[in-house]
């Protein structure tokens, strides 16, 4: 009970450190448990919305299928159940939705209803929530859409949420979510005969939905499914982890995890630091203290344990402030973000008590480390030589000094610096760390915003050059057969400039691996479009091969003149195969395109239909005046702007300027308690020199102003440190963040790693401010008194 009175007496009388710890503590703290609650939150909410909705696990695709096809898959064990559905696609007005068929019978895939209720007759639908809040629809209004270039009308019942679209991306989109332009509805199987009727269209099923048992293989299964079918009409195929929005979703959650694991480990790392230093500058001033206390008769053991305790305190008071802090805010900023990539219905943030135990286990083992190891070298001294006072150091030259002419010209004040600094080369060295961590973390939220504005000026900017995107519309008679749309036949006025590309949708899949996108045969025309490298030089459409992407490369592990293979996907191509050499690897952001010639695809059989015209406006016309000259053409699927993809790029990344903002208010709190506590360390080992100086009538303001130049310097050394620590950070973060439908470029501009400095710098002079009172109250004449 004894020791255990000292120990809060001497946390007391050194409570400016202990607080300075505490609040790193904090930080790492809050960035754990908030990072790791998220991603927890995330993952129990998709597992349960998944598994009450009963997803399905796997999606087979045809040109037309029935059920007498389908025998074959009752003789596969791993197969729990299957359904075929309907799916086609409505266009009016520059809007599109992606509409499904269910009955009664219909057990996978169940919408979760938010408002209204499901569609029993012909002609009602349930359209998703997004996409009816951006159109600002209500239930009972009509919906008149085409289908096949006929108008057909629907009556709103629903709006529901699926969990097979979490995100709900068009395929000819530009990579994000644009709920006013693209949507998923359903309707009740009863409406197909009737669309038939109505239209004269040939509707038959398309899409077979398979649930597997829980131990199955599924792209295992999803081969063998493919295989039993007996129907050539097969297109594609992909399981419930290469569904593009729940993988997606399973890759940002992965993003939380390797985040919550890579920033608290810089925050416990400069706490045990700091840690260290403060339990040393203790153990110093105690040092006869534990001569008595081993010559009492107190074991070294129990000594120890004692000091190792001292760091209990700031552990439990910043893991439960921060961990309870950041189970509460973080979660609800990642739903914040999150909530316009991804519909989430229902979904709640908690709090996640358990996350707290690892947390509060790391951060008080970390510091017992770091008292140990400052405690370690006293207690091994026997009684006698402990209770001795420590002899003052011997006085030595610095490196500085054997530059003469330098060092005659440094003022005493400036020499007292360079002095200090060197004569105490460990807490220089763990000084200089902790900074240099700060400014890693102003580096890295720098770099996240400044690769965030460049990926959007490169792609907008060097790549596309286009002022516009028609998609053409392609119509089936009731026999099945596929008509196109002819570009020629599409009337352009005056004032405008068109090219008219093929774009075939594909997918390459190797082993659990499956990656969509789309090949764009276009001859070389950079007046619409350009390929280019990662130095942004312009690549050829090579006429004997493709050029692919870095992220399809480095996914699959492909080189410059390795064979890649992809199968078409578009039901008029029938799943034809294509291959082709590698030319070259083309740096995209927002994509995973492959470019090749029209003549090539052609000499490989394929015949080109090309439904995607790029337009170039001229003087009188602009992107609103030519959409309203083609929203109400039959002809046209849909029409973008390069205006509103930018805009809705912008939207989704718009979030990065809030990290932007959390990672500096980090790096100030960090930089304030590593600058306040070494500064009161330095305060408490010069108090003689400093009372000398007091006495021989240096102003207050005046020897402050040592103490700040001495931690300027400690901060321009840390910021030589943090620079290069703080790129390689950055790109561990980007590694982390890149995803199949998204990679950034590494890129941080001169001035945002000049800001940063000059950020270190102003948290530098600001933690100063309060060692003013600290100095004020030095007491020169009882510090002088003591024997030295």
């Amino acid at each position: 009970m004894t020791l255990f009175k000292k120990m809060i007496r001497d946390i007391m009388s050194s409570k400016g450190q202990f607080v300075s710890i505490t609040i790193v503590i904090f930080l790492g703290a809050f960035f754990f448990t908030g990072l790791s609650s998220g991603s927890r939150l995330l993952t129990e909410y998709s597992d349960s919305y998944y598994s009450k909705n009963n997803l399905s696990d796997l999606w087979l695709y045809y040109s037309n299928i029935s059920e007498d096809e389908l025998s074959e898959l009752d003789r596969i064990e791993a197969i729990e159940d299957y359904e075929l559905r309907f799916t086609f696609q409505t266009t009016l007005n520059n809007k599109k939705l992606k509409v499904h068929s269910f009955d009664e019978n219909s057990s996978m895939n169940e919408l979760y209803v938010m408002k209204g209720k499901l569609p029993e007759t012909p002609f009602e639908i349930a359209v998703d929530n997004e996409y009816g809040k951006a159109n600002k629809l209500g239930i009972g209004d009509d919906l008149d859409y085409l289908v096949d270039g006929k108008t057909v009308s629907y009556t709103i019942t629903a709006f529901i949420e699926s969990p097979e679209y979490v995100t709900k991306i068009a395929e000819d989109g530009n990579g994000f979510p644009e709920h006013d332009k693209y949507g998923i509805a359903y309707v009740h199987y009863s409406t197909i005969p009737e669309l038939s009727k109505l239209t004269g269209i040939h509707v038959a099923y398309d899409e077979l939905l398979i649930k597997t048992k829980t131990s199955a293989n599924r792209n295992s299964v999803m081969h063998q499914a493919a295989a039993a079918v007996q129907n050539d009409t097969y297109l594609y195929g992909y399981t419930r982890e290469m569904n593009p929005g729940i993988s997606s979703l399973a890759a940002d959650i992965e993003q939380f995890e390797s985040l919550s694991i890579a920033f608290p480990v810089v925050f416990f790392f400069v706490a045990m630091l700091m840690t260290y230093l403060a339990m040393r500058r203790i153990i110093d001033i105690q040092k006869v203290q534990i001569g008595i206390m081993k010559a009492l008769g107190v074991k070294a053991k129990k000594i120890a344990l004692h000091y190792m305790a001292f760091p209990i305190v700031p552990g439990l008071v910043g893991s439960l402030l921060g961990g309870i802090s950041g189970s509460l805010f973080v979660p609800q900023m990642i739903l914040y973000l999150l909530k316009d990539t991804y519909d989430l219905p229902g979904i709640t943030s908690r709090l996640y008590l358990l996350q707290l135990v690892p947390i509060l286990l790391v951060s008080i083992l970390l510091g017992m480390i770091g008292a140990f190891l400052s405690c370690w070298r006293v207690l091994r001294l026997n009684a006698s030589t402990a209770m001795r006072p420590t002899a003052p150091k011997a006085g030595h030259h610095t490196l500085f000094e054997r530059f003469a002419r330098f060092w005659s010209n440094l003022s005493c004040q400036n020499r007292m610096i360079v002095r200090n600094i060197t004569g105490n080369k460990l807490k220089t060295i763990l000084s200089c760390l902790g900074l240099s961590c700060s400014v890693a973390l102003l580096i890295t939220g720098f770099a996240m915003y400044d690769s965030t504005e460049e990926l959007i000026d490169r792609t907008y900017s060097e790549i596309y050059n286009y002022d516009a995107i028609l998609e053409l519309n392609y119509f089936t008679s009731e026999h099945g057969e596929v008509t196109l749309t002819n570009p020629e036949e599409l009337k352009f006025p005056n004032g405008v400039s068109k090219l008219s590309v093929p774009v075939l949708n594909f997918e390459t899949t190797s082993n659990s691996q499956n990656t969509k996108g789309t090949i764009r045969a276009l001859d070389n025309n950079s007046d619409y479009f350009k390929i280019v490298n990662s130095e942004l030089q312009e690549l050829a459409s090579p006429e004997d091969g493709f050029v692919i992407s870095k992220r399809l490369a480095d996914q699959y592990n492909l080189r410059v003149n390795d064979t890649l293979t992809v199968k078409l996907t578009d039901s008029f191509y029938s799943g034809k195969t294509v291959e082709g050499t590698i030319r070259d690897v083309s740096e995209q952001y927002l994509t995973q395109d492959i470019y090749c010639t029209p003549s090539f695809l052609e000499n490989q059989g394929v015949q080109l239909n090309p439904l995607t015209v790029y337009v170039n406006f001229k003087e009188g016309m602009t992107a609103s005046k030519f959409e309203d000259l083609y929203k109400d053409n039959r002809m046209v699927s849909s029409i973008t702007s390069l205006e509103s993809q930018r805009d809705a790029v912008e939207i989704y990344t718009q979030s990065m300027v809030g990290i932007l903002l959390i990672m500096v208010f980090g790096a100030m709190l960090l930089s304030f308690a590593v600058i306040y506590n070494i500064s009161l360390i330095n305060i408490m080992e010069r108090r003689i020199p400093l009372a000398t100086m007091k006495v021989l009538g240096y102003q207050k303001k005046r020897i402050m102003r040592v103490l700040e130049y001495e931690n300027l310097v400690l901060s321009i050394m840390g910021i030589v440190v943090g620079i290069p620590l703080g790129l390689l950070l950055m790109q561990v973060v980007f590694d982390t963040a890149t995803t199949d439908s998204m990679s950034f470029p590494y890129v941080i501009f001169p001035r945002s790693i000049i800001f940063s400095c000059i950020l270190t710098i102003l948290f530098t002079i600001l933690s100063c401010v309060p060692l003013h009172k600290k100095i004020k109250t030095i007491n020169m004449i009882e510090i002088l008194k003591q024997i030295e």
